[in-house]
């Protein structure tokens, strides 16, 4: 399946602000299931696409987001932002060199433990499970009867479900699920997290992209879903995260994005939460584009696949 570039560049507007979500970029797409939702885009392509953005609309930067946002300014004409979520090696080794040579800002938000201690986020975890397997023969807690996949199609349609089903469960226990799953999938080795799917970046990696062109944003401590957690857990996700970023890499940030970020996925309370630690600005994962006036809590992003 081509690329299809101008899907994206048809979404400038005249008087609203794109803001484009990515996760990551790479070099080589070299797995029969992984990374079937495109989360990471091939070099080639986001590079087309951003020489592409360059010509038709109006590059900017988170700061210069929340500058003209808070004097109430409008919005340059087909103005745009580029984000990615989670802290991918890829954003530091291929895709800023990219941005860097089309002179295009972007925003980089953390999730502090995956720089840390190099894990996988639950959802990547279950797609090198099944990557790693054959037939898949699973009880999942929503369903009565066995999920069962033999080939990358069927494989796809149980992620899809799994997708759909655990980020809207508030009660499960997602790191305990996901061991459990493994196991019914006979434990198989899942140590390599060097590959580009995978490997995030180094705490040293991280000061260059708070430079320049570039900034760093706050995205928890674990990729948990904030509307979820308990006044506890949501303090250690959010401060925790900040603390992180300021004493392993010395930066300070006013930037943060919601983790999955649909609209069950935040509330006021996680809002004044992210305020109390001198956050300005957080965009959600809802798909759209942002007239002047909307809440820097409640911007939209247009996710790139």
């Amino acid at each position: 399946m081509s690329f299809d570039v101008e899907s994206y560049t048809r979404r400038l507007k005249e008087d609203e602000l794109c803001i484009f979500l990515f996760h990551g970029v790479i070099r080589h797409q070299m797995w029969q299931l992984r990374n079937y939702t495109r989360k990471h885009l091939l070099a080639e392509e986001f590079e087309e696409l951003i020489s592409a953005l360059n010509v038709e609309g109006e590059a900017l930067s988170m700061d210069e987001v929340v500058a003209i946002q808070s004097a109430g300014r409008p919005w340059p004409s087909k103005g745009y932002v580029i984000s990615f979520d989670d802290g991918f090696a890829n954003n530091a080794e291929v895709a800023a060199p990219i941005l860097e040579a089309h002179s295009s800002p972007a925003i980089f938000y953390i999730t502090s433990d995956f720089i840390e201690l190099q894990t996988r986020s639950w959802i990547d975890e279950n797609e090198a499970c099944f990557e790693a397997v054959g037939k898949v023969e699973v009880q999942l807690p929503w369903r009565e009867n066995v999920a069962t996949a033999q080939d990358a199609s069927q494989k796809r349609t149980i992620l899809d479900e799994i997708r759909f089903e655990v980020k809207k469960d508030p009660h499960l226990n997602i790191e305990t699920w996901t061991r459990d799953l493994v196991a019914q999938c006979g434990s198989p080795d899942l140590s390599d997290v060097e590959n580009e799917l995978d490997k995030k970046m180094s705490w040293e990696q991280l000061s260059p992209l708070n430079e320049g062109l570039f900034r760093i944003g706050g995205h928890t401590k674990t990729h948990a879903i904030l509307s979820h957690c308990s006044p506890q857990q949501l303090e250690e996700e959010v401060g925790g995260c900040m603390s992180a970023l300021e004493n392993k890499a010395g930066i300070k940030t006013e930037h943060f994005s919601y983790p999955e970020g649909l609209s069950h996925c935040y509330d006021e309370g996680v809002k004044e939460v992210l305020r109390d630690h001198g956050i300005s600005c957080c965009p959600t994962a809802i798909d759209g584009t942002n007239p002047v006036g909307r809440d820097l809590f409640e911007l939209h992003r247009i996710p790139v696949l």
